[in-house]
């Protein structure tokens, strides 16, 4: 069994809480993969989302200690906070470019507009981390014909793009895309809401399997269901980064 965990970091808030979850994968032997994603923290057009809900309310909560410095810091990659990634032994990855724009409007877009904000959004990773992407994942598991159009044309090693259980290279119709897909396998706990003892059984379950994915927000299961997150780290043994299930399906990259 090999779980392979992915980490999205799709805000500021998620940024900041990074050097805190490197400490905890650390304590237990576990490495992941960083998808980080570009462009400004727009976190705050989507505080109409939580309007009359509890203010104690986790995905409220998430945010809180980021919308400052979404103000004063617009762009997320380049919080001081990642720069600990670099060099880490974790690795890192892009995660689309403006995070909310892209979930929200993808499908409205062509296939030169999303090209054009992969390009932007990879740059300023360069810009930041030094080195190019080599792997994409969409923000929201939001995608098209376009988006998956586009995406060949930038030469990724993979992507992370769907929920599903194998590695695979998705399809629409007759057109067979060529970036491999490592998909996630379960939603993150977080948004599971799932009481612990159930989402450990299932964690128990897909161990029982030759590898799942798994993915978290350092803003949410870090600082709010922490607990769990420890005991899935034990359950699960040393994690794996996405790289290593992409170096062992030569069988099936096209």
């Amino acid at each position: 069994m090999t779980m392979g965990l992915r980490v999205d970091v799709d805000s500021i808030a998620d940024a900041m809480a990074v050097p805190e979850l490197l400490d905890l994968l650390k304590k237990y032997h576990s490495k992941a993969t960083f998808f980080i994603t570009t462009g400004p923290d727009e976190t705050l057009r989507n505080i109409s989302h939580y309007t009359g809900k509890n203010l104690l309310s986790i995905p409220l909560k998430r945010y809180i200690p980021g919308f400052f410095q979404s103000i004063i810091r617009r762009n997320v990659e380049s919080h001081q906070a990642l720069q600990v990634l670099i060099n880490s032994g974790h690795e890192i990855g892009i995660h689309g470019y403006r995070h909310y724009e892209w979930m929200n409007f993808l499908h409205k877009k062509n296939i030169a507009e999303i090209s054009n904000m992969i390009e932007t959004g990879c740059k300023l990773f360069e810009k930041v981390f030094g080195i190019p992407p080599r792997s994409f994942s969409s923000p929201g598991f939001t995608t098209s014909k376009e988006y998956l159009l586009a995406l060949d044309d930038f030469d990724f090693d993979y992507s992370s793009d769907f929920y599903g259980f194998h590695p695979f290279n998705p399809q629409v119709g007759d057109k067979k895309f060529g970036t491999l897909q490592l998909p996630v396998t379960i939603p993150s706990p977080c948004e599971l809401q799932d009481d612990d003892e159930k989402i450990i059984r299932n964690i128990r379950e897909l161990c029982k399997k030759d590898h799942f994915i798994l993915y978290i927000h350092p803003s949410c299961e870090l600082l709010y269901r922490r607990e769990l997150l420890e005991s899935i780290l034990e359950c699960a043994g040393n994690t794996q980064l996405l790289r290593e299930i992409y170096e062992n399906t030569s069988d099936i990259r096209p």
